[in-house]
């Protein structure tokens, strides 16, 4: 008997730490209770007590719809909003952390806000270097004094992007949507941005040397100091351009049928109309171009 009493009790002890057992015996005791309070009405007064039951049930299903519905929605809100703190908080631990490591914690982290349709995000002085963001939406968001050398941001959303003294050396933006970006002193060496729409951008003193900007659309785009030397301009719009000057374009490697103010171009064919014209030299590097046009077209598929 003792031995039983021990295990009676170890049970006992045992039932708070296990919520559905608790929950199950509480559902027992209080059935038991008001069976036994409700076998008089069951006797005396059944088709009232029936009726009075239906009517109790009909308003649990009513709060049930309702109020489930509603705290359903609110803790998947609350969910959602910590989820999206969380994730900007581990943006903001891994900022000025520059490593292969924190890179790619934030191309998670960027990826998932973007997955809740957070896109205005402030990315300053992070490092996402040798990372793929394709068609991420970046729209508005802040990548002052961002590396972002080697990454691949093919087809991606950049619209009123703060990039300025941002590094963006060799990196993919090949159909990227740069329209009214902030580029000013950023490091573009040997970038493609081919296709890419610069529509009304901030270049100014940008360094855009040896970048392939085949088809490039420049429309609007304030180029006061943009360093062009051996960037290849073939097909491009720098129609509408502002601060664009001759110098700047004669240290270009071609601007095969590039679309140009009328000043611009009757002062280059006075002074090297090569530049205008199909080449030799610039076939080669419009079969290089072309290449990468291929490639960049098979990644954002």
């Amino acid at each position: 008997m003792k031995k039983f009493l021990q295990n009676i009790i170890a049970i006992a002890k045992q039932i708070p730490e296990m919520p559905i057992a608790m929950s199950f015996i509480v559902l027992v005791v209080a059935g038991i209770v008001v069976i036994d309070l409700s076998l008089p009405l069951y006797a005396q007064n059944f088709e009232s007590f029936y009726s009075n039951i239906l009517a109790e049930a009909h308003g649990m299903l009513f709060d049930i719809f309702f109020m489930g519905i509603i705290i359903f929605w609110l803790n998947q809100n609350a969910e959602r909003k910590q989820s999206i703190k969380r994730y900007m908080d581990d943006i903001d631990d891994l900022r000025y952390w520059n490593s292969d490591e924190a890179a790619f914690k934030n191309v998670g982290n960027i990826k998932r806000l973007n997955r809740e349709k957070i896109y205005k995000l402030n990315l300053s002085h992070c490092y996402l270097r040798k990372t793929t963001l394709n068609k991420v939406n970046l729209d508005g968001s802040n990548l002052n004094s961002c590396d972002l050398s080697d990454c691949s941001l093919i087809s991606s959303n950049l619209k009123n992007t703060r990039f300025n003294q941002s590094n963006l050396q060799n990196t993919r933006l090949d159909f990227a949507d740069l329209e009214n970006a902030y580029l000013s002193g950023s490091n573009m060496i040997a970038s493609s941005p081919i296709r890419a729409n610069f529509k009304n951008a901030n270049l100014i003193k940008s360094d855009l040397s040896d970048a392939l900007l085949m088809e490039a659309n420049f429309d609007g785009a304030c180029m006061i100091g943009t360093i062009l030397e051996g960037a290849n301009l073939s097909k491009s719009n720098l129609k509408g351009s502002i601060g664009l000057t001759v110098e700047q374009l004669l240290t270009v490697k071609s601007l095969y049928k590039a679309n140009l103010d009328y000043d611009l171009k009757m002062k280059l064919l006075d002074i090297n109309p090569n530049l205008l014209e199909e080449t030799t030299n610039s076939s080669h590097k419009m079969t290089i171009g072309n290449q990468s046009e291929v490639h960049a077209l098979q990644m954002s598929k």
